[in-house]
């Protein structure tokens, strides 16, 4: 049963990340989303003059730029994947799980075992 739940919720999943375009437009056309407020024009224009535009130096251009052809040359020869420690701790729990299950499951028979010997 459990396997089946997982399916279908797989299947939703894989649904909503597929069509996520659609669905968006299908609930904003609803009315579920609600309406979208505009942009305080007053708001806008003090952070247009408080903030001012961003100008790299050269130098970080000319490094950017280095950066970007050495990892494009390397490009074919290294797979970086993101460490993910969560998968060690879900590997060592669901492990322990399964030791204890077995040790209380040895525990119970040979106690079942011991208390049917007695009688």
């Amino acid at each position: 049963m459990s396997d089946m739940l997982w399916d279908v919720w797989r299947g939703v999943w894989e649904w909503v990340v597929r069509d996520w375009d659609r669905l968006y437009l299908l609930l904003e056309m609803s009315g579920l989303l609600g309406t979208p407020q505009p942009a305080p024009a007053p708001l806008e224009g003090a952070v247009g003059q408080a903030l001012q535009p961003v100008t790299p130096s050269e130098g970080f251009r000319e490094r950017l730029a280095q950066n970007l052809s050495l990892a494009a040359g390397q490009r074919g020869e290294v797979i970086v994947e993101e460490h993910r420690p969560y998968r060690q701790a879900m590997v060592l729990s669901m492990s322990a799980a399964v030791l204890a299950a077995g040790i209380a499951t040895a525990v119970a028979v040979t106690r079942s075992r011991s208390v049917a010997e007695e009688h």
